[in-house]
């Protein structure tokens, strides 16, 4: 089960920390634009759309990493 007032207080942190839009950053990870704004008016995700959305915010944090950059030489 999720805590769902931490896992709202996660996504803001990350949307904030990587300067993606709400929209944006729903349509990525969930496929759902309103996803992020839905969550502001008290929508509960299921634990799955949750592991989805940290799966997401995973892979985005690894991807950004210099060493998944492309070198200049």
């Amino acid at each position: 089960m999720i805590e769902p007032e931490a896992f709202k207080a996660e996504i803001e942190a990350f949307i904030s920390k990587n300067g993606i839009a709400p929209t944006r950053f729903g349509k990525e990870a969930v496929g759902d634009p309103k996803f992020v704004f839905d969550l502001r008016q008290g929508r509960e995700p299921s634990w799955r759309t949750a592991e989805r959305v940290k799966a997401f915010m995973a892979q985005f944090h690894a991807c950004s990493q210099p060493e998944h950059q492309g070198r200049v030489a």
